[in-house]
């Protein structure tokens, strides 16, 4: 489903021009790659790039003609096994094998095996072939990789394209500096300094073992980049100075110790530019490359904190969810004019086709067809069908047949008038799907905003968690935030074998005292960089929810649903549903109503946030669901602060030291509520003791339920929410009940 905006119309041109250039820059990579070699004449890039090039036959081509460029019978066969990879793209793309992404690379290594398998001499010419085969493959597979940004080796694959760039321009040079040189320096660098020494020391090696090996030198620069790389990771956390200096530094230093004479100042003069054109980086750059390592290395940073990421995550399955909802809502069906000039065409294509009179009619005497069937015009529009009577006399005693006329023309007309509905409800799912999206728009505004600011964090509390911790576990980085008031301690432990010196109970009883809160015990959280025990804040209150249902007389299921759920960040939320009609459609209704709020819920929104971006959904479907009312309560179990929601809901009521106090809706069942209308919602702060009770339509029928609920105060929630149950059953009321209590107590502590 697409959601149409009128824009300006785009010149002709330019989709072309973009298109060429796309092209030409596919067939101008393809012909870099195949120029880029190793020592003993291997040559795998081209067909590497043909494989897994964004084009295929660009790609393909721009390899096909470096190939021969280079000339000679290596340079012949390459070209032949890239027809070869080109052919098995053209073909099998689209296919099921195909999806498969180990496929393309597979046929690129056996179509270069098996064309140079023919000019193989001797037994180091084979081992060369299987090298060269294996450097094919998985050099196909990273690029295949790095052109999609999902995957985890994304970065890798574009470190792959730029180490064969290298190789393609390591021929030129000027005044003994090679350029190819400094662009792999560069990029080592940045390795290192936004990757981590690991990192960089791995791209160091790699990049400089492709340089000796196209060089047929010893290893040289795979040893100088690795260590330099390997440095520039402690300093890049600091700052970009450091880094840039550790790694010259230590770059110099390799060089140095290599020297056997004064050949060795390109290589550390080739240092000290790219460690300067790195300072230079411009800041967008600096922050592409930062954001591309840490996504390259997992989700989740240093501070193992929940963040807005987690939110954002399912607040996308919520929309699925959404989407699914409005599956098969939108027919697609294309505009059409709709006049009866259509009809009439599509008439006479029916009705006389076969007619020898056809020519005449259509030739002859078109100026008369045409005045009778303008003048029949009103007589359809108001009647919706012709009949024979109603055509000129003259028609009568000439068509043969004027019955079949009739009947053709008024089955093209229900069929226009049956697009013209479609269209309508086109038009009515367009004003609904544009509510949807800025609800959305809002939702996903307000979680942008939260994402901003992330977890509240204070020094001083993180300080003072770290002191305790500190004289427990020694060895334990310690993260401490603030998550819709909970307060969450993450201890990472460098080892899964670490202990602790002391009895657990005894550090959380020594953090209560230093925190004056409530502890749960600690929970064991899988990380990237080790073990990590998270401690989360007790919840002061609880919220003890009791229902009762009963269904309708007659009925297999009740048309009422309810949700009662707990969020990581210490809401309680209750909610209740009931769905138009009763059994279990209504239960259905209702269930799915439920289902896409809690799905909101889930992700960290709030219940104001959910119900406005499923309210444009329920409302697109009203023709197939009808309405269904929501009753919601949200209760914040650190501060008490509550929210209460009532969208075309029976009243609902605050039990407070025998007192009552009533909240009705204040507007329309979801479904009937207009777009983009904002519903107040009921603010309250509860006190222990307090409790809630909201019901459905079949409950609060019942004339004295008011008087029931003032003089069941003092029950239980259990036996308060049976007597409303069996009172509204006595006087005879039919319809499904349901009945939910919520208490608000203090936690228990164990």
């Amino acid at each position: 489903m697409e959601l149409r905006k009128e824009t300006a119309p785009a010149r002709p041109g330019g989709r072309t021009l973009r298109k060429w250039a796309e092209w030409g820059m596919n067939a101008l990579m393809g012909a870099i790659f195949a120029c880029a070699r190793f020592a003993g004449g291997m040559q795998p890039f081209g067909a590497a790039y043909a494989a897994a090039g964004g084009q295929a036959l660009p790609a393909a081509m721009g390899a096909f003609a470096g190939y021969l460029i280079l000339g000679g019978r290596t340079g012949l066969v390459s070209a032949a096994a890239t027809a070869v990879i080109l052919t098995c793209r053209m073909v099998l793309d689209g296919t099921a094998i195909a999806g498969k992404r180990w496929f393309y690379p597979a046929c690129a290594a056996t179509a270069l095996f098996c064309t140079r398998f023919v000019i193989v001499e001797s037994l180091r010419d084979f081992l060369l072939l299987l090298c060269e085969t294996a450097l094919c493959g998985g050099l196909a597979l990273l690029l295949r990789e790095g052109r999609d940004r999902r995957s985890p080796l994304s970065l890798w694959g574009r470190g792959a394209a730029g180490l064969c760039l290298t190789l393609a321009a390591l021929p030129l040079q000027a005044g003994g500096f090679a350029p190819a040189r400094v662009f792999a320096a560069l990029a080592v660098l940045a390795a290192g300094c936004f990757g981590g020494g690991a990192a960089g020391a791995c791209m160091g090696a790699i990049y400089g073992a492709g340089v000796d090996l196209a060089a047929g030198t010893g290893p040289c620069f795979a040893l100088i980049w690795c260590v330099a790389g390997l440095c520039a990771g402690p300093g890049g956390r600091k700052d970009r100075l450091m880094a840039a200096m550790s790694f010259c530094t230590a770059g110099g230093v390799i060089c140095l110790w290599l020297a056997r004479e004064s050949a060795s100042a390109a290589p550390v003069a080739e240092l000290f530019l790219a460690g300067g054109c790195f300072l230079l980086l411009p800041r967008g750059a600096r922050v592409a490359l930062e954001t591309a390592f840490a996504r390259a290395a997992g989700a989740g940073g240093k501070r193992l904190r929940p963040g807005a990421s987690r939110t954002l995550l399912g607040i996308s399955e919520a929309v699925g969810q959404l989407g699914a909802a409005l599956d098969g809502l939108w027919d697609g069906a294309a505009r059409d004019p709709g006049d009866l000039s259509t009809v009439y065409r599509s008439a006479c294509e029916t009705a006389c086709r076969s007619c020898r009179r056809r020519e005449i009619c259509w030739q002859q005497e078109q100026s008369a067809l045409k005045t009778m069937l303008a003048d029949l015009a009103d007589t359809l529009r108001s009647r919706h069908a012709l009949e024979p009577e109603n055509l000129p006399v003259w028609f009568r005693e000439t068509c043969l047949h004027g019955e079949r006329f009739c009947g053709a023309v008024n089955d093209a007309y229900r069929e226009t008038l049956r697009r013209e509905a479609r269209l309508r409800r086109e038009d009515a799912v367009r004003s609904v799907m544009s509510a949807q999206y800025e609800s959305l728009e809002t939702l996903l505004d307000s979680v942008a905003g939260r994402a901003g600011m992330g977890a509240d964090y204070d020094p001083a509390l993180e300080d003072r968690v770290r002191r305790v911790v500190r004289a427990y576990l020694p060895r334990a980085k310690t993260a401490v935030c603030l998550t819709g008031g909970r307060l969450q301690i993450d201890l990472l432990l460098p080892d899964e074998r670490a202990g602790l010196s002391g009895d657990v109970e005894t550090m959380l009883r020594s953090l209560r005292g230093a925190l004056g809160v409530e502890l749960l015990p600690p929970e064991t959280v899988t990380s990237r960089q080790g073990v990590c025990w998270r401690i989360c804040q007790r919840e002061k209150w609880r919220l003890e929810v009791r229902s009762a249902v009963r269904k309708k007389e007659g009925e297999a299921v009740c048309g009422d649903s309810f949700r009662q759920m707990r969020t990581d960040d210490g809401r309680a939320i209750l909610l209740l549903s009931d769905g138009m009609g009763t059994g279990k459609q209504a239960g259905e209704i209702s269930g799915r109503a439920l289902e896409l709020v809690s799905s909101f819920v889930r992700s960290g929104c709030s219940l104001a946030e959910s119900t406005s971006a499923v309210l444009p959904v329920l409302a697109a479907r009203f023709t197939e669901w009808g309405f269904v009312t929501l009753d919601l309560l949200e209760v914040n179990l650190f501060t008490g602060q509550a929210a209460l929601l009532k969208y075309g809901a029976a009243p609902g009521f605050l039990l407070r030291e025998g007192r009552l106090t009533q909240f009705s809706a204040e507007a329309l069942p979801a479904g009937l509520e207009p777009p983009g209308s904002q519903t107040p919602a009921a603010h309250l702060r509860l006190r222990e003791g307090d409790r809630i009770v909201l019901m459905s339509d079949g409950v609060w029928e019942n004339p004295d339920t008011e008087a029931l609920l003032r003089d069941g105060s003092g029950l239980e929630g259990q036996a308060l929410a049976n007597a409303l149950i069996r009172e509204a059953a006595r006087k005879g009321l039919s319809d499904d009940m349901t009945v939910l209590t919520a208490t608000f107590t203090a936690a228990q502590v164990s």
